[in-house]
């Protein structure tokens, strides 16, 4: 089978989740045998990717409307219009893989600095709190669900599956066998967080956590709006020298290796949650805000679960990590079992293959 996974713009394989779930999934087919063409605006990035995993059946594609008459199977990543229609007007099986929550709300998130979301589930925004209410977002969202009936429809998770109404659930594919497995190895009084510096993500929840914990230093991988911010409110609580700004980073699960734990403190109801994945596979102690796909995730005590918005409770969650190293490394290599197996990259692929068959029926 041919298959023709539609990627957005700005989504390349070395960053961010969504570029890692096609990645991840691509290899995942061809184990299974399939052709897969990558349509994508980021041909470059994509193209180094494919010549360093040296591997005959994948293709980076454009968005030409003759690349999807020749496949047998069009799977869109996310909403992207273009490859909705693209698939339409080709009259091909078509599979959208939902990775937030755009076919919902349109900022995407399910999130406002003004309050929580409103929407019941499944049910279309903009809310009160919204601060996207443009008419073409309204309008857009409309169109979608008459584009969406046309498709089977995905959801990275069973909290996304639920929230926006979707027929089918399959968690994002990681092959943690590339990654090393750190569950036994040294730590020092050191925490990570990892994630773009927005409100959602809650990185001042866990600068806030530092009232809480003493000689507990935190290491903050990634960049964004919030860092000024962030250093202001460090340097008003007195924690300057134990908040240390990395900046975006390659592989920074490994440059954490040594931090107790890797803290995901969201305040959005996380679709899925890469950083936490991948956190996982490496045997790292996660500890997150029970939002979103989080709690399915560190499920059967394969992390620690605290309520969101809650530094304190943060902290307590550290101190129970650094009071028990053997607690702490039996649920990292339960959680790094889990990847192995459960989130195998050919196993979800098995997954979407029957996907695939449904789809080809409704077309």
């Amino acid at each position: 089978m041919r298959i023709l996974l539609v990627s957005g713009f700005g989504i390349t394989p070395q960053r961010g989740g969504q570029g890692t779930f096609c990645a991840q999934l691509a290899v995942g087919l061809t184990h299974l045998g399939h052709e897969v063409w990558i349509a994508t605006p980021d041909r470059p990035a994509w193209t180094a990717w494919a010549s360093s995993i040296q591997s005959n059946s994948i293709s980076i594609k454009s968005y030409s409307l003759n690349n999807f008459a020749r496949a047998d199977v069009i799977h869109v990543n996310n909403i992207v219009l273009r490859g909705i229609v693209g698939a339409l007007v080709a009259r091909k099986p078509l599979v959208i893989t939902h990775q937030d929550y755009r076919a919902q709300c349109p900022s995407w998130t399910s999130y406002s600095p003004q309050g929580p979301c409103r929407l019941r589930p499944q049910q279309r925004g903009p809310c009160s709190n919204c601060l996207r209410k443009s008419w073409w977002l309204r309008y857009r969202l409309r169109l979608q669900v008459r584009l969406l009936a046309r498709a089977e429809n995905v959801g990275v998770s069973y909290h996304v599956r639920s929230r926006l109404g979707l027929a089918h659930a399959i968690w994002s594919p990681y092959d943690a066998t590339q990654v090393p497995d750190l569950s036994r190895h040294p730590t020092e009084p050191r925490i990570a967080f990892i994630g773009r510096l927005v409100p959602e993500k809650g990185p001042h929840i866990v600068v806030q956590s530092l009232k809480y914990l003493k000689h507990i230093i935190i290491d903050i991988f990634g960049n964004g709006p919030m860092e000024d911010e962030l250093r202001t409110e460090a340097s008003k609580l007195g924690f300057r020298d134990r908040v240390h700004f990395h900046g975006h980073r390659l592989n920074p699960i490994g440059l954490a290796r040594t931090a107790m734990a890797i803290v995901v403190p969201s305040l959005w109801d996380e679709p899925f949650g890469y950083v936490t994945v991948e956190a996982m596979a490496a045997g790292k102690s996660v500890i997150a805000a029970a939002t979103g796909a989080s709690v399915e995730l560190l499920a059967d005590e394969r992390g620690w679960l605290v309520p969101p918005a809650d530094p304190k409770a943060l902290a307590d969650a550290v101190r129970q990590v650094q009071a028990d190293p053997s607690e702490a490394q039996r649920r990292g290599c339960r959680a790094r079992e889990f990847v192995l197996t459960t989130l195998n990259p050919v196993k979800i692929a098995e997954l979407y293959e029957k996907i695939y068959q449904l789809a080809a029926l409704k077309s």
